[in-house]
């Protein structure tokens, strides 16, 4: 359970959340309800738990839906970008590939920020795994836990015309 300051009117939404530990930031997807002043999240299913210890307070962050047309078994390459705009952020984020029903197709996590930009990138067609495989992806939530700077979320993709 984590409170929140204040009540916001939203009732059920998907969110993200970052952990620090040891170090890490682990990110995680879930369903999220408010009610008053207090905000629960829904066990997702097969994954890892959250830790108990946890080196800092989790940040809980509101996803952005972005319309996304993406067959994920045609993928050869894609890129995926967030610009903070300010060499200063520190800010990782989160992207979740769904199809129309909201179902998960695959996500990535965006770290690594150099310069105010946290890129990521995979090379299907050099060997690396697919991550966002299956079902074809009609939208993507894209999430960020920086609370100075708001990026702008920039994702490239180079399809296989022949798969």
């Amino acid at each position: 359970m984590m409170t929140q300051k204040g009540g916001r009117g939203r009732e059920m939404m998907h969110h993200a959340i970052f952990v620090l530990v040891l170090g890490v930031t682990v990110t995680g997807g879930v369903p999220t309800t408010f009610a008053t002043n207090a905000i629960t999240t829904t066990d997702v299913g097969a994954g890892d738990d959250f830790p108990t210890t946890p080196d800092a307070q989790p940040v809980l962050c509101k996803q952005k839906e972005i319309a996304t047309s993406i067959d994920g078994d045609a993928v050869a390459l894609f890129w995926t970008v967030l610009d903070f705009g300010n060499v200063l952020a520190t800010g990782r984020g989160h992207v979740d590939f769904q199809e129309d029903n909201d179902t998960q197709v695959g996500d990535v996590d965006v770290a690594g920020v150099l310069l105010g930009v946290a890129a990521v990138d995979y090379d299907i067609e050099g060997g690396v795994a697919n991550p966002i495989t299956g079902n074809l992806i009609l939208h993507s939530q894209v999430t960020h836990n920086d609370i100075t700077y708001t990026p702008d979320w920039e994702l490239v993709v180079i399809v296989d015309s022949t798969a």
